[in-house]
């Protein structure tokens, strides 16, 4: 029996061995053997489960690609060709240039010394007046300290050989300081003065730089020491504009415009100078060419109401159109004038006129009665009643005609 027992329990282990020797057989695969890949070896199934438990399946989703990255793509590479070495210098000896031959230097002389000989100069001391005229200039020219400069020039004007170049900076230490007349007396004895031709020429061209401060009837005196000395006015606009209207006093009228087209459209005097010429075109009787001028300028003054010289050129404007019958045109134009203008109570009584004559009585009357309030009573308006009576009478309103 126990033999039997022996004999099933060796038997039994051999067919174990057997099973594990197949099993572990077909697990390892063959060396010789390799596995081949299809596209459907890329498909993933990922298993999802809410809650782990033995013995429960997993559930597959559903199935995801996995692609490969995009291809990296190489910039392209342009290969230069190697340019040909050429020979920079040459060793063939008749192609070198030939180096020209140099020049010994010449034999210096030994320099020859001579003892130094000091020998004493009598030193020129500095008078009085030229020490205040130096003290005059710096103050004058460098600290800009006028009236310090003046009190020393007015000391050295009278008796000093400086007398002629203090007068002239006396006179322009009073132009800085806005002492126009005292500038205009010291500088016109200058000029009748002193017969040095080199201060004589400084003071014309101090008063052509300064030409404000003089009146116009000084241009007689000045302008032939300015074509004496050959100075050019044409870009001072200031002097072109004095001299025409000292030409037109004169009645020099040509070579009053002649001086009046040269001052520049940029000029703060444009606007002077283009009234002052349609005045001269006026009197020549080109009463049109000086309405064009009127209206050229006055655009570009428009915007200031409080400029004197607009206000001028729109009451010169409405005149002429009131001279040459256009009455409307004339009204318009007075309705321009900015009330703040001492020229205002003057226009509105033209004003009135112009209304009468286009046929507004009651507007007429009504801007004359406006006159006669309380606020206008310190004003002398003779004219304003024989316009508000005239208009008073077209309205056929004789007894306040007659009041």
């Amino acid at each position: 029996m126990q033999q039997q027992q022996l004999l099933f329990l060796i038997s039994l282990v051999s067919i174990t061995a057997e099973a594990q020797l197949d099993l572990s057989f077909n697990l390892v695969p063959k060396v010789s053997t390799e596995r081949k890949f299809s596209p459907k070896d890329l498909l993933v199934s990922t298993p999802y489960t809410p809650e782990y438990s033995p013995g429960l399946k997993p559930v597959f989703v559903e199935k995801r690609i996995l692609t490969s990255p995009d291809l990296i793509k190489l910039p392209k590479i342009e290969i230069q060709k190697v340019q040909p070495v050429i020979a920079v210098f040459s060793t063939n000896p008749k192609t070198q240039p030939v180096v020209p031959l140099v020049n010994p230097l010449a034999a210096v002389k030994e320099p020859v010394l001579k003892n130094a000989e000091a020998s004493a100069i009598a030193l020129q001391e500095i008078e009085p007046d030229e020490y205040k005229m130096l003290q005059g200039l710096i103050y004058f020219e460098i600290q800009k300290k006028f009236d310090v400069a003046m009190s020393l020039f007015i000391d050295l004007k009278d008796n000093s050989k400086y007398k002629s170049h203090a007068l002239l900076k006396y006179a322009e230490s009073a132009y800085a300081l806005d002492l126009h007349s005292e500038y205009r007396q010291a500088i016109l004895g200058l000029l009748a003065g002193t017969q040095d031709k080199v201060l004589k020429q400084m003071a014309v061209q101090s008063v052509v730089q300064n030409i404000k401060a003089m009146e116009n009837s000084d241009i007689e005196k000045i302008s032939p020491l300015v074509d004496a000395f050959n100075i050019d006015i044409s870009k001072n606009d200031n002097y072109l504009y004095k001299q025409a209207k000292y030409l037109i006093k004169n009645e020099n009228l040509t070579a009053a415009e002649n001086s009046l087209s040269q001052i520049s459209p940029k000029s703060p005097l444009y606007p002077d100078s283009m009234l002052l010429s349609a005045s001269l075109l006026y009197r020549k009787g080109e009463v049109n060419k000086a309405i064009a001028k009127l209206e050229k300028v006055i655009p570009t003054v428009e915007h200031d109401k409080k400029n004197k010289v607009r206000n001028m050129l729109i009451l010169t404007l409405a005149r002429i159109y009131f001279q040459k019958g256009k009455y409307k045109e004339s009204y318009a134009v007075y309705l321009k004038l900015d009330r703040s203008s001492p020229l205002w109570i003057q226009s509105v009584v033209e004003q009135a006129w112009a209304q009468i004559l286009v046929g507004d009585h009651i507007g007429a009357a009504g801007n004359m009665f406006s006159l006669h309030t309380e606020f206008f009573k310190k004003i002398y308006l003779p004219e304003t009643y024989i316009v508000r009576s005239v208009g008073y009478l077209n309205l056929c309103q004789y007894g306040d005609a007659l009041h």
